[in-house]
């Protein structure tokens, strides 16, 4: 007997039918998360929620939209949002930021401080994080700052899931120094299939937690403040302008005064109100 399987297409087989039931989710996903899904999206949503489909043996869209809506638990809520959440990172992204970083963190260790608080907002599945570990272990000096932690969250409980498990195929790693491989990374036997593991003392500095934006709007985050450090980068661009302007008043009030923030090289704060003082290319103090 053949598996069923999710249909290529959306049903019931006509267009109207499929727009207003893609339309539907979109709403479902932008009142959940604040996250926009335009039409120019549709065939992309459409190929990662296909997957979630054959998982449950469902054959069709409004199957699946009923299926949603009677899922009281929000687990099903949960395995959407990871379905069409974006999830573009690597090692050194945007690395001006990290110089910025290094700089500021050896010149508050100079001043006399010695605990660091570090979040980097929308993780993904690690690279942020663990590159900033990289960057404070190489180039501050840590017998100063001897209290560093760093919140890594994210809203898909896959990414995190990998971001914990802090294995990268070799593809992932290409392109870092060979001296930072060797000091933080464990490579397994597999000659065939390399991976690589971050070593456990830069894993110890990076706490992993699930946050959906839209919650620490509507209520106090759970966690404390304030940080030294927020990196928010390539997530703003998925929000509409007032939902920006509640996260920049999020970010800022979590923020200590002289504190970083760095957003994406693609965003940009016009037009929005704010305390932040630009110091390099999308890399702001409060």
């Amino acid at each position: 007997m053949a598996p069923i399987v999710a249909r290529s297409e959306w049903e019931p087989e006509n267009d109207a039918m499929s727009q207003r039931l893609y339309t539907k989710l979109a709403m479902t996903v932008q009142a959940q998360t604040g996250i926009q899904l335009g039409e120019q999206k549709m065939d992309l949503i459409r190929a990662r929620i296909a997957k979630r489909m054959r998982t449950l043996r469902i054959l069709d869209l409004q199957q699946y939209c009923r299926h949603l809506a009677k899922d009281d638990s929000g687990t099903e809520m949960v395995h959407l949002l990871d379905a069409v959440s974006t999830n573009v990172t690597s090692f050194f992204r945007e690395a001006d930021h990290y110089d910025v970083l290094a700089r500021m963190a050896n010149q508050w260790a100079a001043d006399g401080r010695r605990r660091l608080r570090i979040w980097s907002a929308g993780c993904s599945s690690g690279e942020e994080p663990y590159t900033m570990g990289m960057v404070l272990h190489e180039h501050v000096d840590l017998s100063a700052l001897n209290d560093v932690r760093i919140l890594a969250t994210d809203l898909s409980t896959a990414m995190l899931e990998k971001a914990r498990r802090a294995v990268y195929p070799e593809q992932r790693i290409r392109g870092l120094p060979r001296f930072l491989l060797a000091r933080y990374f464990q490579r397994n036997q597999n000659r065939d299939k390399p991976l690589f593991r971050v070593k456990e003392p830069l894993r110890r500095m990076v706490t992993f937690r699930r946050l959906n934006f839209m919650d620490m709007m509507e209520a106090p985050p759970p966690f404390k403040g304030p940080f030294d450090v927020i990196f928010c980068r390539n997530v703003m661009i998925y929000f509409d302008v007032p939902t920006r302007q509640r996260l920049i008043d999020c970010y800022t009030d979590l923020l200590k005064p002289g504190g970083l923030f760095c957003t994406g090289r693609a965003e940009s704060l016009t037009g929005l109100e704010h305390k932040l003082k630009i110091v390099e290319p999308s890399a702001y103090v409060k």
